[in-house]
C-alpha cells in the first residue's frame, strides 16, 4: 500500500486559539496516517498563528497566514491551490474528527465512480454551555435523490469531503456573494458541486460539531445569511435552467429558510417599485418581493433619475429574469412615473410598493387570491398596514382600514389604503394618473387614482396586516404637507363637483384641518355651506403685499356681517378645478388685525382690484360665477 498522502486536511480559522488545538488534535489521532493538514489563517489578532505553529515539527502539517482578514470562502480558495493530494477535506476550526473518519472517507470515495464529487456522513452536534459542553442531538444526513432534493435540505452537511479535482472547478477566488464569501460559503460550493456531479452518503457518525456564542452563524448575522442565501439560491436556480422558483419562510425566531420549490408559472402581479434617491431603503423592498410565498410574479423597479447610488443596490438583482429596472431620463415626480409604468405591465394584476417600504410575504398571495374570488368588475384590494417609526426606537403601530363602501366613502375616508393591489386594466380604463394638475403630478397619486377607480368600479379589503410602511423622516408625504393638503382639497373637489353634476347630492364638501395641518372633510348640506367673501388682487402672484394686507384691513373691518368669512388672496391663488383659494382668513384684534393662511372654498362673492383679463373672466364664468363691475358672485345671475 503506498504511503503517499491521499488527502489534504484544511482548517481555515479565525481567532479560535480556544479550540484550534483540539481540532489539529483530532487530525493527529487518526487511524489513517496518509494525510496532510493546511491550517490557513484568516489574519488572526489572538494566538491562532501561535497554537498552529507549535505543530509545525509534524512535516505532514503546514501554516498558511493571509495578510488580510478575507472570510471563509476567499480563505478555502487561496487554500486549495496549495493542495497537491486528490481528495480534500475541510474541518472547522472549533471542530473534531472522530478518529476514524479520514479512513473511512477516504476509503469510501476510493470506491466510487470520478461522478462523484463529494463523500460526507453524520455527526454529533455538542452545545457548550457554562457547565460544560455536552451533546446536543445526532445529526443523521441522508442520500439525495437530485440537487433540487439536496437544495430543499436544510442541515448542512458534515465532513465534507472533496474529490479536489471537482472542488478546485468550482471554487473561485472572488465570490460574487453579497458578503463575497463570508457567510454561507459552504453551502454555496456545494449547490455548485452538485450541479457537476453525485454526493455519496456514509451511514456513520464521523464528525463533531460545536455550538458556542461566537459562531458564525449567530443570530445577529441571520440578516447577513438571509441575503447571501437569497442570492445564492436565484443564482444557482438560474444556472440549473430557471425551472422552479423558491419559497421562503422564517422559523419563529426568525432564521431564512427555502420551505418549497414550486415548478415556474407564469406570472399573475407586477410589482412596481417607484424610487428616487431610496438607496438606504430599497433594498429590503426588494427582498420582500423575494420572500413571498408566491413566486410567479413580476417586479418592475422604475428609477425617476436618483443621483445616490440606488442603482448598485437594485443591480444584483438583474440577474433575475423576472426583475427589470427603467431610468427615467430626468425626475418629474410620482405621477409621471407611475404613466411609464402601465404600457410595461403585462400582468393582469399590479401592485405599487414604494422603495421605502416592505410588503409582508404573504401579501401577494393573499390579495391575488382575493381578487380571483372577487367579482370580475372588482378594481383594487388592500389590507392593513404597520407603520414602523424610525426615530421612535422603531415603535411600531398598526393601523386598519375597514371596506370602503361607494365612491362617496373613498372620497371623505381619512387614511391612504395599502397595499394597492390594482386590476391592471381597471387602471387603464380610467386612463392612468393625471398630471396637468397642482405641482404638475408630483405627489399624491394614491388619492387621485382611488378616486378615479372609486367613480367606476368596487374594491375588496382583507382584514390582515400585510404593508410595512415606514416612517423616517424624509418620506414624501410628511416633507410636504402643505402641498398634499392643497391637493387632498383639489382631488376631494374636483371629484365630488363632477360627481354632483350628475347626482344632485344637495351637499357641498366642508373641510377642517387637524393640529398636523391635515384637511378633515365631511358632506354638509347646502345650506349649511359657511359664507365667504373675498378681496382679489389681480397684481399679486400668490402672495400678497404689505400695502395690500393694509388695504383689505381697512375694507373687511367696516363689513359688519359676524357670519360671513372674509379672505383675501391673488388671483393666482385661485384654482377653479379645485375650487378652492389659498390665501388669508382676516379677523378683527385689538390695534390691528390678525391674519390666518390657509385653504378655503371657492368665496360665495369677491371684489377684484386690479385689471383682470378676459382669460380670468371665462374661467370664472365657467365656475359658476357672475360679473357685475369688478364684483363676481357665484349662483344667480347678478342684474344690472
Amino acid at each position: 500500500m503506498s504511503n503517499k498522502p491521499l488527502v489534504t486536511v484544511m482548517i481555515p480559522v479565525f481567532n479560535r486559539e480556544k479550540y484550534l488545538a483540539e481540532a489539529i488534535e483530532s487530525v493527529v489521532q487518526q487511524t489513517y496516517p496518509h494525510w496532510k493538514l493546511l491550517v490557513i489563517d484568516d489574519a488572526s489578532t489572538d494566538r491562532t498563528g501561535e497554537i498552529a505553529k507549535s505543530y509545525l515539527s509534524d512535516t505532514r502539517i503546514a501554516y498558511e497566514r493571509l495578510s488580510e482578514n478575507v472570510g471563509p470562502g476567499r480563505a478555502l480558495s487561496a487554500g486549495i491551490q496549495k493542495i497537491d493530494t486528490p481528495y480534500c477535506v475541510i474541518l472547522d476550526s472549533d471542530d473534531w474528527f472522530d478518529p476514524k473518519a479520514l479512513e473511512i472517507l477516504t476509503n469510501e470515495m476510493n470506491k466510487q465512480p470520478l461522478s462523484t464529487n463529494l463523500v460526507f456522513s453524520n455527526g454529533v452536534v455538542w452545545q457548550e454551555t457554562s457547565n460544560g459542553t455536552h451533546v446536543a442531538w445526532i445529526e443523521k444526513h441522508k442520500s439525495f435523490d437530485d440537487k433540487y432534493e439536496f437544495m430543499k435540505y436544510k442541515p448542512m452537511l458534515y465532513p465534507r469531503f472533496f474529490r479536489t479535482n471537482a472542488i478546485r472547478r468550482v471554487i473561485s477566488s472572488e465570490w460574487d456573494d453579497p458578503s463575497r464569501g463570508r457567510y454561507m460559503e459552504d453551502r454555496y460550493m456545494l449547490f455548485k458541486l452538485i450541479g457537476r456531479g453525485n454526493f455519496h452518503w456514509v451511514d456513520q457518525t464521523l464528525y463533531h460539531r460545536r455550538f458556542h456564542t461566537n459562531n458564525t452563524y449567530r443570530m445577529e448575522n441571520w440578516e447577513k445569511f438571509a441575503e447571501v442565501r437569497l442570492h445564492v439560491y436565484r443564482k444557482m436556480l438560474l444556472e440549473w435552467g430557471n425551472e422552479y422558483e423558491p419559497i421562503w419562510a422564517r422559523t419563529n425566531q426568525g432564521w431564512l429558510y427555502l420551505k418549497e420549490l414550486v415548478k415556474k408559472q407564469d406570472p399573475k402581479v407586477t410589482v412596481v417599485i417607484p424610487t428616487y434617491n431610496r438607496a438606504n431603503f430599497i433594498q429590503k423592498a426588494i427582498e420582500s418581493i423575494f420572500l413571498q410565498t408566491m413566486q410567479n410574479w413580476n417586479l418592475l423597479i422604475i428609477d425617476d433619475a436618483s443621483t445616490d447610488n440606488s442603482f448598485s443596490i437594485i443591480q444584483p438583482y438583474l440577474q433575475d429574469p423576472r426583475v427589470r429596472y427603467v431610468r427615467r431620463p430626468t425626475n418629474q415626480g410620482i405621477c409621471h412615473v407611475m404613466n411609464d409604468v402601465l404600457p410595461l405591465v403585462n400582468t393582469k394584476y399590479s401592485v405599487q410598493l414604494d422603495a421605502d417600504d416592505w410588503l409582508e410575504p404573504e401579501t401577494l398571495e393573499t390579495l391575488t387570491n382575493l381578487m380571483d374570488e372577487s367579482p370580475p368588475e372588482t378594481a383594487m384590494a388592500y389590507a392593513n398596514k404597520i407603520l414602523h417609526y424610525e426615530k421612535e426606537g422603531n415603535r411600531t403601530e398598526y393601523e386598519k382600514h375597514r371596506l370602503l363602501e361607494d365612491k362617496y366613502d373613498v372620497l371623505l375616508y381619512r387614511w391612504m389604503v395599502f397595499p394597492r393591489f390594482y386590476r391592471t386594466e381597471a387602471v387603464r380604463e380610467v386612463g392612468g394618473w393625471d398630471t396637468d394638475i397642482p405641482y404638475n403630478g408630483r405627489y399624491i397619486e394614491d388619492r387621485q387614482i382611488l378616486y378615479k377607480l372609486a367613480d367606476r368600479f368596487p374594491f375588496a379589503w382583507t382584514d390582515r396586516y400585510l404593508y410595512n410602511f415606514r416612517i423616517h423622516g424624509t418620506n414624501q408625504t410628511f416633507a410636504n404637507v402643505e402641498k398634499y393638503a392643497e391637493l387632498r382639497i383639489y382631488f376631494v373637489q374636483k371629484f365630488f363637483s363632477e360627481w354632483n353634476k350628475t347626482e344632485h347630492t344637495g351637499k357641498v364638501v366642508y373641510w377642517e384641518f387637524n393640529k398636523a395641518g391635515w384637511p378633515q372633510f365631511k358632506l354638509i348640506p347646502e345650506n349649511e355651506r359657511q359664507s365667504y367673501s373675498g378681496l382679489c388682487f389681480s397684481s399679486c402672484s400668490n402672495e400678497p403685499t404689505e400695502g395690500m394686507f393694509r388695504k383689505a384691513s381697512i375694507i373687511f373691518s367696516k363689513d359688519n356681517r359676524i357670519d360671513v368669512h372674509k379672505i383675501l388672496f391673488c388671483s393666482d391663488s385661485i384654482n377653479l378645478t379645485g375650487r378652492y383659494v389659498k390665501g388669508y382668513k382676516w379677523s378683527p384684534k385689538e390695534n390691528g388685525s390678525n391674519w390666518e393662511k390657509s385653504i378655503f372654498p371657492l368665496p360665495n362673492h369677491f371684489e377684484v382690484k386690479g385689471q383682470v383679463d378676459s382669460v380670468f373672466i371665462t374661467k370664472l364664468k365657467q365656475a359658476g360665477y357672475h360679473k357685475k363691475g369688478h364684483r363676481f358672485s357665484a349662483g344667480k345671475k347678478m342684474s344690472g
